[in-house]
């Protein structure tokens, strides 16, 4: 007999991996061969095509025996490391990201739902993303999300912030509330007056709260306005 025009007692019959043992009927005697003609290696190529016995040919992006270790960036997906964690490479290039991490090889922290590369939006805007959810807020800025301005040495959040009179906007920029002005808020003004107008509360007194004059001694009035006299308000015309 023949098989695929190669008689019987040729040694190269069945691709000289077998017996012809009759008309296009090859028996395959080596180990890793089958087919009709015993011309097909034998192995399992996941990603891949079958060279020889447990030899593949893997795709691009492929690596290892059988062809199933996908390589992302330079490294197998058995690799430590790879992608920021084993195993969380799941095809060429394509990783999957563990937690608190994004970025095309999962090396990029993310910090609040934000990632470090988004430099204007990460940390508020106000600082760097350095691991997951964790910040270096730049100088005047303070916060787990660096959202706080800090404004002479006190945080934006803190109710002591402006001398209690305005809001921190931005490192050492107060907004202060009506009727109180200073980089701190920290002087009330007294009937439309400052507190360091010389002519405040008539030059008579100190203005301590919005509206509150203090008055020296010999002075009264809700503006110091009034003399006293002998200790008798001036203002009290029956006795002055």
């Amino acid at each position: 007999p023949s098989c695929n025009g190669t008689v019987a007692t040729d040694p190269n019959v069945c691709n000289g991996r077998g017996v012809c043992a009759g008309p296009e009927n090859c028996r395959c005697r080596v180990e890793g061969y089958a087919g009709i003609y015993c011309q097909q290696a034998v192995c399992l190529c996941v990603h891949g095509s079958c060279s020889s016995p447990t030899q593949c040919d893997c795709q691009p992006g492929w690596t290892g025996e059988a062809c199933d270790q996908a390589i992302c960036y330079g490294k197998n997906s058995m690799e430590q490391g790879v992608c920021g964690g084993v195993r969380s490479c799941i095809g060429p290039n394509q990783c999957n990201c563990t937690e608190g991490y994004t970025g095309e090889d999962c090396t990029v922290p993310k910090c609040y739902g934000i990632g470090a590369d988004n430099t204007s939006a990460v940390c508020s805007g106000h600082g760097s993303c350095v691991n997951p959810n964790e910040c270096s807020c730049n100088t005047g800025y303070n916060g787990a999300n660096c959202q706080f301005s800090t404004c002479f040495e006190t945080s934006g959040d803190s109710k002591e912030v402006c001398s209690r009179h305005g809001k921190c906007i931005a490192p050492n920029t107060c907004n202060c509330t009506l009727g109180y002005t200073g980089d701190k808020c920290q002087y009330a003004s007294c009937f439309n007056l400052t507190a360091t107008d010389p002519k405040v509360c008539n030059a008579k007194g100190t203005c301590t709260e919005l509206d509150t004059c203090t008055c020296y001694e010999g002075s009264t009035g809700t503006s110091c306005n009034i003399f006293i006299c002998h200790k008798i308000n001036g203002s009290d015309t029956a006795t002055v």
